[in-house]
């Protein structure tokens, strides 16, 4: 082989490792030697970097692999680790992107064209809370809701509709109003949606800061048992028990603590993504207490853990910048965001309720003293 043949070829090769190089830079999280070693054992890569190495002509093997050559070998733990950092490095390439325009805040009310995954929901949701949104005026915000408040969509409307298709005598007209009807009853979103979620979200925020200021002070957990008799006692479900039929109260008693000991559970994680996200949550219904108590991947604790450590502690990839800077920095834009969407909604009381809660009750926004358990 001539030395010009040997220099096209080391060309050819340089350039197949430049392509490669630039596809790992593509990548939305950084390998870690987890990726290399699970992808050895399920897709042998090392071997067929070895093969193609020997089919060059070169001495050795470019890499060395790892001895375990059945995937059961690695430890359920790296395997799990290493799904954690994907899925967190994956979010993090949000923050590249400006906040999230006010034109696309009704899509977080729009129930996604494609059934998505616990895990891929997660992950979006946790994008947009990284990302912030977009403030623009009180009128622009109506436009952008009006949908939300079509008095046309209040019950008692759609029960004069209703009743005026009744009074058509031409069936085939009847037909149509109704299917009209039907079709808006399929995409109603109303402006009471909205409210109701705001409210619960919001309460359920302040009913965590309250348990947990109640469950430090001295017979915190004693009274912790107390508080679950007495919301029991008052529940409509033990309304037809008998207390003296101990076995059948105790066993209701049993059932309905340990499912509000989750819901409370819920709660306290509501509030710490308020802390470390901030408002944002309360504009996204993913992040609702019945949503995040009943429905959620098996790493969502793990990634939210690893996102929290990332935020406090990481920086930008291009800069000295800190990833907690830019939640700061875009929170005060994100807050005037809500305000007006919950002033647009709900009218000046909307407006002052919320105004209220985030001037009483700010969010940590990242903050490394809370030491809240997940």
């Amino acid at each position: 082989m001539s030395d010009t043949d040997s220099d096209e070829y080391e060309d050819d090769i340089l350039e197949l490792i430049a392509q490669l190089e630039e596809t790992v830079e593509r990548l939305s999280f950084k390998l870690q030697p987890a990726h290399l070693k699970l992808a050895q054992i399920r897709h042998g890569v090392f071997e067929r970097l070895d093969a193609i190495a020997g089919r060059l002509g070169a001495f050795g093997s470019p890499v060395a692999p790892p001895q375990p050559d059945q995937e059961e070998d690695v430890p359920s733990s790296v395997k799990r680790e290493a799904k954690v950092i994907a899925r967190r490095d994956s979010i993090v390439t949000c923050l590249d992107d400006s906040p999230i325009p006010a034109s696309q805040v009704v899509r977080n009310w729009t129930p996604p064209t494609l059934k998505l995954t616990h895990a891929c929901a997660e992950d979006l949701a946790f994008q947009k809370v990284l990302r912030g949104y977009q403030n623009v005026s009180l009128p622009d915000w109506c436009d952008v809701l009006a949908s939300y408040t079509d008095p046309r969509k209040t019950f008692p409307n759609v029960v004069i509709d209703c009743g005026e298709c009744g009074d058509l005598e031409n069936i085939d007209d009847r037909l149509v109003q109704r299917s009209q009807i039907l079709f808006q009853g399929e995409d109603s979103k109303t402006k009471e949606d909205f409210l109701t979620l705001l409210v619960r979200q919001v309460e359920a925020v302040k009913f965590a800061i309250d348990w947990n200021l109640r469950g430090d002070e001295v017979g915190g957990k004693r009274w912790k048992g107390k508080y679950f008799t007495k919301i029991f006692e008052e529940h409509p479900s033990s309304k037809d028990l008998h207390p003296d039929d101990q076995d059948v109260y105790r066993a209701a008693f049993k059932k309905f603590k340990t499912k509000h000991e989750r819901v409370v559970t819920a709660r306290n994680r509501l509030l710490l993504l308020y802390d470390t996200f901030g408002v944002g949550i309360l504009l996204d219904p993913l992040w609702d207490v019945g949503h995040i108590y009943t429905h959620r991947s098996r790493l969502f604790l793990q990634v939210f853990e690893s996102l929290r450590h990332h935020i406090s502690t990481a920086t930008l990839s291009d800069s000295d910048t800190f990833v907690k800077s830019i939640l700061v920095e875009r929170h005060p834009e994100t807050t005037q965001a809500l305000l007006h969407v919950a002033g647009c909604l709900g009218g000046m009381p909307g407006y002052e309720y919320v105004k209220t809660f985030v001037e009483t009750f700010p969010p940590d926004i990242i903050s490394d003293e809370n030491e809240m358990s997940l």
